[in-house]
């Protein structure tokens, strides 16, 4: 059964969702068997000691894949990412994930309380690359995760292979962001898996509240306790204002003519990352697909695995990431890959 946990997000406004309770969304809930995962070890880049995890491919299969890095959000840790949804991506390529620089059970050689900025996360993701000769990766990454692996499809393409952005953005002075007061609560230091859950998942949606369960009793199974740092998550906070400087438009140019193919991916209800910043960035970005989930939010990624990885493997595997200039729907997802800018109504 699901623990007893109750999400913050309680409004009296009538168009408010019901505070979320975990024992009546999953009643029946059972913690995910997690040996395919492998132990948990450790990498030295630089001054860090970045503690990670490496899946081998599942099954096996006749086309040949490079690695995918995971790439973890602000206040986030490897537990965040399901075990339902690790097993998805693992089923026939390699999947790597790791701790951010100081947070989780990273750790740091020589301890320091400067900023973490997307600098100091390029960098050690590219040793981290290199230390365990992984070649050129694909990248798949989750908000500011999905924003390192904009910057190095920008400035360091020749290093990676394809991108995944998973409700991501260009993260300097020309950033798209959500407003003020929702990015001041996201970014509070002292933040726990429950407070999150408002803004990471639809709860006005009976399958936004399930999948924010099962997000927060996964966290709460996940081997090894690995939490995220107060302290740290302040030190990403003070990086991540500091990339906002609007005389710096690096990251958004480099994305005008970078060879990577990038596919975008966000939630339609997602107020963080806004779904203009995906338009902007499909029209933008020379090989750019895009799939939007309806009714799905930051965290759309673990309330539709199933087409989320699909969609993941039809752009990971496709001979060109601009393969076709007509719209296309599966299902209820609606996804594009073109060359030139979109028009938002085939979009949506």
């Amino acid at each position: 059964m699901a623990p007893a946990i109750k999400a913050a997000g309680a409004s009296d406004s009538a168009s408010a969702p019901a505070p979320l309770d975990c024992g009546i969304e999953l009643p029946y809930w059972q913690a995910e068997d997690t040996r395919f995962l492998g132990p948990l070890r450790h990498a030295a880049v630089g001054n860090h000691r970045l503690a990670y995890r490496r899946i081998p491919p599942l099954y096996a299969s006749a086309l040949p894949a490079p690695p995918l890095a995971l790439l973890l959000g602000y206040g986030q840790t490897m537990g965040a990412f399901s075990p339902r949804l690790l097993r998805a991506l693992a089923q026939s390529r390699e999947v790597v994930l790791y701790d951010q620089p100081a947070q989780g059970l990273s750790e740091e050689t020589d301890p320091s309380t400067d900023p973490i900025g997307l600098d100091t996360l390029a960098e050690a993701l590219l040793g981290f690359v290199d230390a365990l000769h992984l070649g050129r990766p694909d990248l798949a990454g989750w908000s500011l995760g999905a924003c390192l692996a904009l910057k190095l499809a920008a400035q360091h393409p020749q290093r990676i292979g394809r991108v995944v952005s998973w409700a991501g953005t260009f993260l300097d002075g020309r950033a798209v962001l959500g407003e003020p007061q929702l990015l001041a609560g996201l970014f509070n230091p002292t933040n726990t898996p429950p407070d999150y859950a408002p803004a990471f998942f639809s709860l006005r949606h009976a399958t936004g509240r399930r999948a924010a369960c099962r997000w927060i009793a996964d966290l709460a199974a996940a081997p090894d306790g690995d939490d995220a740092k107060p302290e740290t998550n302040a030190r990403y906070v003070a990086g991540i204002h500091a990339a906002l400087q609007p005389n710096d438009l690096s990251i958004w140019q480099g994305l005008g003519r970078t060879p990577t193919p990038v596919l975008l991916m966000s939630g339609t209800a997602d107020e963080l990352i806004p779904l203009h910043a995906q338009l902007e960035l499909v029209g933008h970005i020379p090989a750019a697909w895009m799939a939007q989930f309806p009714e799905a939010s930051h965290a759309f990624f673990l309330q539709h695995i199933s087409r989320v990885v699909a969609t993941m493997d039809a752009f990971l595997l496709a001979e060109t990431a601009a393969a076709d200039d007509e719209a296309c729907i599966i299902g209820e997802l609606h996804v594009r890959s073109n060359d030139a800018p979109p028009a938002a109504a085939a979009v949506a």
